[in-house]
Order: C-alpha cells, then sequence, then structure tokens
C-alpha cells in the first residue's frame, strides 16, 4: 500500500472512534524522517481532540479516558495491519479545560522496537511497561492553574 493510501485508510479507521460523546476529533498525519535520520520510516502522530464533558472531568478519571482510548487506537493500528508501517507512534489527546484553547492533556509515544504485534491480550499495562515508551499528563498542572 503506497504512503498516501495507508494514510487515508488510517483517517477512514480512526474516524470510527469519533462519537461526539467522548472524542469529537481525530488526526493522523505520518512524518517522514529527514535521508540522515538513524531512524528511518515515517513517524505517525495521532492527535485526538475530546469533547468538552470529558476533558473537564477530574485528572484522574481524565487519564483513565485516555489510557482506554489509547488501547483502542493500538489495537486498531495493529488490527488494520498500520502500526507495522511506522517507525515510531505518538498519540496526544487535547481538550478544552480552562476556556482559554486547546491544552495537551495526555501523551503517549513508543519506537517500533517496542510495538505489540497482537491486540488479542493487549492491556494498557503493557503498552506502559514497553522499554521505550513515554507517557505523560499534564491535567495534574493544568488543574493546579485553575484551583
Amino acid at each position: 500500500m503506497q504512503r498516501a493510501d495507508w494514510r487515508i485508510a488510517l483517517v477512514e479507521h480512526l474516524q470510527e472512534l469519533v462519537d461526539d460523546v467522548r472524542i469529537e476529533a481525530a488526526t493522523a498525519t505520518p512524518v517522514p524522517a529527514p535521508p540522515y535520520s538513524k531512524f528511518p520510516g515515517d513517524h505517525l502522530f495521532v492527535n485526538c481532540l475530546y469533547t468538552a464533558t470529558v476533558a473537564k472531568c477530574e485528572p484522574n478519571e481524565l487519564v483513565l479516558h485516555a489510557r482506554s482510548d489509547l488501547l483502542a487506537i493500538v489495537e486498531m493500528l495493529i488490527d488494520k495491519n498500520l502500526l507495522a508501517k511506522t517507525r515510531s507512534l505518538c498519540v496526544s489527546f487535547l481538550g478544552n479545560r480552562t476556556d482559554t484553547g486547546n491544552e495537551r492533556l495526555y501523551r503517549y509515544s513508543v519506537g517500533s522496537e517496542s510495538y505489540p504485534t497482537d491486540s488479542r491480550g493487549l492491556t494498557i499495562d503493557m503498552l506502559l511497561e514497553a522499554s521505550d515508551s513515554v507517557e505523560s499528563s499534564d491535567v495534574d498542572e493544568i488543574s493546579k492553574l485553575l484551583s
């Protein structure tokens, strides 16, 4: 599948997650590495925009939502054979908690060396325990600003 073809397929599959209850928009952008990169290939960036209701949840509840949605995205990427086409994956969840615009609420990234190969039995713990995975959440900082 050509790069443009698999990106179209990826966007179509991501739209299945958009339900306007939790996620109101989702985009995916494969970014090619420069020719001299130590990590050649496409690096996939997925951005999901949470609805206002979800974005304003308590921080611990928001992280649980993000982890659940992350798991659904990774499972879909594996099942559609799209994850294997990339060198790294970065998934960000954005939302408006302060009425000043969308902030990044949660982010997960992982390199292809740690990609799961099968979605059956995949858990969030497996994703978080990957050797080169990074999870970050800004909801605690944002909550402090709101207090």
